[in-house]
């Protein structure tokens, strides 16, 4: 969430609870109108905040549909040539077809003789 929408969300949950807080006491103390007009404002305000998070949500997605449109397409081929490279252990087992390791390479196969 952006600063600017983490700041107006505060402002409006905070507007939410002053006149929640306000249609209560003016429910008990006050005039009924009144009341159901700071719970009419209330309500406005957490369906602002509510609107401020989707709006939020709304431009992430967007901004990932974008982020997806500019990246070059994946080519399957590139990814099996990353995959055998990444998996080249030693230059012995590249240059024999993976038949015969170095022998301080990780990969090379242990002798059975004790």
């Amino acid at each position: 969430m952006s600063t600017y929408a983490r700041a107006m969300t505060a402002m409006y949950t905070a507007a939410a609870l002053v006149l929640a807080y306000s249609a209560v006491q003016e429910a008990r103390h006050g005039l009924p109108w009144v009341a159901i007009s700071c719970t009419a404002g209330a309500v406005m305000a957490v369906t602002a905040a509510i609107r401020e998070t989707d709006i939020d949500h709304q431009l992430r997605a967007v901004a990932v549909q974008v982020e997806r449109a500019v990246r070059p397409p994946y080519d399957p081929v590139e990814g099996i040539v990353r995959v055998t490279l990444a998996s080249a252990c030693c230059e012995t087992w590249w240059t024999s077809i993976g038949t015969d390791h170095e022998g301080t390479c990780r990969n090379a196969p242990r002798s059975s003789a004790a």
